[in-house]
């Protein structure tokens, strides 16, 4: 029987055993479920700085878990934002993603990437503009190519938003 292995990159042992119900829940009996905790870290990823420590603690629970036995067949990270994503996939040699990786691509399969893009783009926006008002006020720590970088991921996440918004209008 395949196992998937959810890591949860935060050290709250609660949305572990949350994330192992809900994956025994949808995958039993085709698949096995092994959902494993950050051993260090926050309790509750809320910035960059728990984010950074996620990734981290997400690579760890994953060596950890291989310690403690056979391979996964896939790797799910149980956390929104992806922490370790990338780092996770040069290192292991199963499939992995991650919640917010997976949230993206089922709505995009579904048609529904509009609702999420209406729910998540005034977050995104808010994000990617205080990057250009810090460079106001701070021009020494940033760099034109790093605002132009910014200013291109702004104008790419509000042209998908005005796609996914008129397709959901002619729908």
């Amino acid at each position: 029987m395949p196992e998937i292995l959810i890591v949860n990159p935060n050290t709250t042992g609660t949305i572990t055993a949350l994330l192992q119900r809900h994956g025994d829940q949808q995958l039993a009996p085709q698949a096995s479920v092994r959902a494993v905790t950050a051993r260090f870290g926050a309790p509750y990823i809320v910035d960059e700085a728990s984010f950074a420590v996620a990734s981290h603690a997400t690579l760890d629970a994953w060596a950890a878990a291989l310690a403690e036995g056979a391979a996964p067949d896939a790797v799910l990270i149980g956390c929104f934002g992806d922490p370790g994503l990338a780092a996770l996939r040069d290192s292991s040699a199963a499939p992995v993603t991650g919640l917010a990786e997976a949230a993206v691509l089922e709505a995009a399969a579904l048609g529904r990437f509009a609702h999420l893009l209406q729910r998540s783009l005034p977050f995104l926006v808010g994000s990617l503009l205080s990057v250009p008002l810090a460079g106001v006020f701070w021009p020494d720590r940033f760099d034109l190519g790093f605002l132009g970088l910014y200013a291109l991921t702004l104008m790419l996440a509000a042209g998908l938003h005005l796609a996914s918004l008129r397709r959901l209008v002619r729908a």
